[in-house]
């Protein structure tokens, strides 16, 4: 596993994840009961983005410091949180009814470079 490799990827990913780390401010200032549950959701998916960057940037961090390959227990502990389970990183997509049609592309990609981070750890 090439370290600088997984270093690179965490942090391409969380490069893409940047523009959907900010709340977004409504158009208008509406306070029906529609716009307060778009309003909560909103907040929890940035909250999310935000939690999901700040973890893959320490992952990367963590990486970054080790010469050699990384132990059995680090390799395990950072790929339960990205690929195993139920919220894991895996599990993770940017809601287009939250940040809009741009959410579609950063999916994709997210996506393929989510795939090629899996493909990294596992080589």
């Amino acid at each position: 596993m090439d370290n600088s490799k997984l270093v690179s990827l965490l942090r391409q990913i969380v490069t893409e994840l940047e523009p959907y780390t900010a709340l977004l401010l409504p158009s208008d200032s509406s306070t029906d009961q529609g716009q307060c549950g778009l309003e909560a959701s909103r907040e929890f998916e940035v909250s999310a983005v935000q939690g999901w960057s700040k973890t893959l940037e320490r992952f990367a961090e963590e990486v970054e410091k080790h010469n050699g390959p990384l132990s059995e227990r680090e390799r395990d502990m950072i790929g339960s949180n990205l690929f195993r389970g139920m919220g894991s990183f895996a599990d993770f997509y940017l809601d287009e009814r939250i940040f809009g049609s741009r959410a579609k592309a950063g999916n994709e990609r997210i996506g393929a470079l989510t795939g090629e981070l899996c493909a990294a750890f596992k080589g």
